[in-house]
């Protein structure tokens, strides 16, 4: 009996100590299954940070790789012959080998940047880049590393390729500074509208076919003064966007030079010489480094020698002559002034003046210059020489038009600073302006474009103007 009693005694001590041994093992189990499921997780998370990884990276080696072409493309579009010396071997449509020879040719040993032949390695805070620019190709090669080439994590290569777009004016006056329209000026056509970087003042009667727009300030556009006209109300006033003016500068285009008017007073041949006289084209590149003609004069042109005046004119050209004596004429650091009557409607004066000024600032706009002055006076028909056109008056400072001319004037006109329009002068075109700056004593001054008194302007629009260095992206892909 008393066996019995102990017995029933121990028994809840038993299945205590059994409930116990059961939570514990439960508690261990649920433990191993957590730490299991952490394991799973934290092995999870740490390959999916190690992809996000990968794919940021993966995404930046190309941003860097395409900042390498954006960049090339700026050197290509500032020096046009720029290359890295390298030439582009026939792959055959390989494409392993084209990856190949990229990446063991992208970056130069030794580079040295004051040549044409220039591939470093550039560094930045994601990664570096380095280009290839063939010398007989126009396309760009950019590889990309990330973080760097030497422990490239990521690697990618672009392929872009490019063309030079010519300009396509909007409108018929576009200048990068202040125009100031007034007198009785007639500006028409499809394209016959007007649009300034800088501010606008309308005054007097003028009478606009389309719009009058400025980036600034827009004086006298909505509504005109009493007696002119703006048909185009809701586009014309103040606050638009900028729009692009292309680079006026004569030597993009010294190319198509025939005659080279030289500072010292002599005439040589220029790249596009080609009167069969036994005399050849300058090959040299470089403004008077031809073939010498003459001196002094020749084919209706007088050296009227170095200009010491306020307006710093430059070494001066003169062309008096009623002869229409055609050709590309290039003014090397000098000014043109043209008067009298030269050409009639039966037969124009085929003419295109470029003049070249003297600069003593930096890229991009060289301020302030000497000379490279165009004064264009009196009647006489001329139209572009078929060798440049429809560029007709191109000035590397100052661009002059007064007079009456036989019959309307066509082609582009153009001034790196100022230009101003005046008298009964007609033409069918476009006129442009950089107006970098305004240098102190120049023709046309006070940072404002004139047109004036009963100057008539017209524009159907399309016209392809082959200024500047418009580089677009004809092809762009990774290999």
């Amino acid at each position: 009996m008393r066996v019995f009693r102990l017995l029933l005694a121990s028994a809840p001590r038993r299945d205590l100590a059994e409930e116990q041994g059961i939570a514990m093992v439960s508690v261990v189990g649920m433990s191993a299954i957590l730490f299991a499921v952490a394991a799973i997780v934290m092995t999870r998370n740490m390959s999916d940070y190690n992809q996000v990884r990968s794919d940021r990276r993966f995404e930046q080696a190309i941003q860097i790789a395409d900042s390498g072409v954006d960049h090339t493309l700026y050197r290509v579009g500032a020096n046009p012959t720029f290359t890295t010396g390298e030439t582009l071997p026939d792959f055959g449509g390989d494409k392993a080998a084209e990856e190949a020879w990229v990446l063991a040719n992208v970056v130069d040993a030794v580079p040295d940047c004051t040549t044409t032949g220039c591939n470093p390695l550039v560094t930045t805070p994601e990664g570096q880049w380095a280009t290839i620019r063939p010398s007989n190709a126009d396309v760009i090669y950019s590889v990309g590393y990330v973080p760097t080439q030497a422990n490239p994590f990521k690697v990618r290569i672009i392929r872009a390729a490019y063309d030079y777009a010519p300009f396509v004016p909007s409108v018929a006056i576009l200048t990068n500074g202040d125009l100031q329209i007034g007198g009785n000026a007639t500006i028409s056509g499809a394209g016959g509208s007007v649009h300034a970087n800088g501010n606008v003042v309308v005054s007097g009667a003028p009478q606009v076919g389309g719009y009058v727009s400025a980036a600034g300030s827009c004086t006298g556009c909505v509504p005109p003064p009493p007696g002119a006209k703006i048909v185009n109300q809701g586009e014309s006033g103040a606050g638009k966007p900028k729009r692009e003016v292309p680079l006026i500068n004569p030597r993009e285009n010294y190319v198509m030079s025939e005659y080279d008017l030289c500072p010292n007073g002599e005439i040589r041949t220029g790249p596009s010489y080609a009167a069969g006289d036994g005399f050849t084209p300058n090959a040299s590149g470089i403004p008077c480094g031809g073939s010498p003609r003459a001196t002094g004069s020749w084919r209706g042109w007088q050296y009227a020698g170095l200009d010491s005046s306020v307006q710093q004119k430059g070494h001066r050209w003169t062309y008096n002559s009623q002869t229409p004596y055609d050709g590309v004429y290039y003014i090397y650091q000098g000014s043109a002034q043209v008067s009298g009557n030269p050409g009639t409607p039966t037969t124009p004066w085929k003419v295109t003046i470029f003049a070249e000024a003297t600069a003593t600032g930096q890229e991009p706009d060289h301020c302030p210059h000497t000379g490279g002055d165009i004064d264009m006076a009196g009647g006489g028909t001329v139209r572009p020489h078929t060798k440049a056109q429809p560029l007709h008056l191109i000035a590397g400072r100052d661009l002059l038009m007064n007079g009456t001319p036989g019959n309307k004037w066509e082609g582009v006109y153009a001034a790196h600073e100022q230009f101003k329009l005046e008298g009964n002068v007609e033409m069918n075109g476009v006129i442009l302006a950089n107006d970098y700056c305004d240098t102190v004593g120049s023709p046309a001054s006070q940072n404002i474009i004139n047109v004036g008194g009963s100057a008539k302007i017209n524009y159907d629009g399309g016209l392809e103007v082959p200024l500047g260095r418009r580089i677009r992206t004809t092809h762009w892909n990774e290999i």
